[in-house]
């Protein structure tokens, strides 16, 4: 049975405002429910990612490059939900920027300004990918 704060973490960073799974078109669907939970709990206690993924490749035997980015991608979708209303407060735009060699999918979000107020995690809100490659910046017009 799950400790009743992994259980709302984990509704919370799986459901957008239409109540539509976000966090599998972003991670893939072949993750089972058991990793997804233990990625919770280990964002939860703040391990660094290195740590993190090490657990998940042991104990899933994943490889490396797989652990780190589906932990990298789950724990942005648990920490942006409430980084989206701290932001709101500061200012009422943000934009999408890159590292300088992103993924497909990044490059064509990469300077895009939205709203906060509309903001939602996989579709016009970091992440959009398990590799990590967006972020967000304050916009001022």
């Amino acid at each position: 049975d799950l400790h009743p704060r992994v259980r709302r973490q984990r509704q919370m960073c799986i459901r957008d405002s239409n109540n539509r799974t976000i966090f599998f078109d972003i991670i893939g669907n072949d993750i089972p429910d058991c990793v997804l939970i233990d990625i919770i709990k280990l964002s939860l206690s703040d391990y660094n990612y290195n740590n993190a993924a090490r657990f998940i490749k042991l104990k899933y035997h994943f490889n490396r490059e797989y652990a780190i980015s589906i932990y990298v991608a789950a724990n942005s979708m648990i920490h942006n939900k409430g980084r989206i209303k701290e932001l709101e407060r500061m200012c009422e735009y943000y934009k999408i920027s890159t590292h300088s060699s992103p993924c497909p999918i990044c490059k064509k979000k990469s300077g895009s300004i939205y709203s906060f107020s509309e903001a939602i995690i996989g579709k016009n809100y970091p992440p959009f990918c398990r590799h990590g490659c967006s972020h967000v910046t304050p916009f001022y017009k």
